[in-house]
């Protein structure tokens, strides 16, 4: 049961809040880059193992099915698209980079009609209603993508 302090109602749907779980996500994000790039030495399998785990364990909290991006209530619309932005105009720069890598797309995020990118969400839909659902289709997709890539992550840090 989700307890109303700690989530938002939008449309029909309550929210999370999950500013906590996103903020620990970029920063699991911004160690992953930081340790990727660092040069060889003599410590290059535990380095390995620590982007693997890094790695795994943003794609494993990301593709929870409860995780929601943590999105402002008010949503504009116009033009055809639907702009969400991050609670309190947070910046997701070291996540959104760190998806980029693993799934090989460019930022932002190309998912269905949905555009992922470190500071807001635009869904080809004007409708608020129809750009909702689109947007949870979508964020079911990116899921999907994140997951099936899960497995190649141990073959890259070998």
């Amino acid at each position: 049961m989700v307890q109303k302090e700690n989530c938002n109602y939008v449309g029909r749907l309550f929210v999370i809040s999950t500013m906590t779980n996103f903020a620990q996500l970029e920063e699991l994000a911004k160690e992953y880059a930081q340790l990727k790039i660092q040069k060889e030495d003599n410590e290059q399998a535990k380095r390995n193992q620590k982007l693997e785990a890094l790695a795994l364990n943003i794609i494993d909290n990301f593709s929870k099915q409860n995780f929601q991006f943590p999105l402002e209530a008010n949503v504009i619309s116009s033009n055809g698209k639907t702009t969400y932005i991050y609670k309190n105009n947070s910046t997701f720069k070291n996540l959104f980079e760190f998806l980029s890598d693993v799934l090989h797309l460019p930022i932002p995020i190309l998912v269905g009609s949905a555009k992922f990118g470190p500071g807001e969400i635009l869904v080809n839909v004007q409708d608020k209603k129809a750009s909702l659902r689109e947007l949870n289709n979508c964020i079911s997709e990116l899921r999907k993508l994140l997951l099936a890539k899960k497995s190649q992550i141990s073959s890259q840090f070998m």
